[in-house]
């Protein structure tokens, strides 16, 4: 049986993929277009420390390896980022009515 923890976090991943998808337009994951600024800075540190999009079968993957955790408030070998992960957090959530159940994606 799967924890809470880990099903919530794989649930953030796809529920963020498909905000992104949808951002974009095409169906297809939009990698950093569409961030909010410090967002983008949390992806950019996740990229200079050698994460990126399609690495997550190396644990390297940018959003479910680097991304997504530091957003949720976990370390991330190897990126200091400080408290951008919350402020990230609180720029989606103001992005988008501030987790409001209604609002569906």
């Amino acid at each position: 049986m799967m924890n809470a923890s880990l099903f919530l976090g794989l649930f953030a991943a796809i529920v963020m993929n498909g905000e992104l998808a949808r951002a974009h337009g095409d169906g297809k994951p939009s990698g950093k277009k569409n961030l909010p600024p410090t967002c983008a800075k949390v992806a950019e540190l996740c990229e200079k420390a050698g994460f990126y999009e399609g690495g997550s079968n190396e644990n390297k993957g940018l959003w479910m390896n680097c991304i997504m955790p530091i957003v949720k408030g976990e370390a991330v070998a190897g990126v200091e980022a400080g408290t951008l992960g919350s402020e990230c957090r609180a720029e989606k959530e103001k992005l988008h009515g501030g987790g409001d159940k209604k609002h569906k994606h």
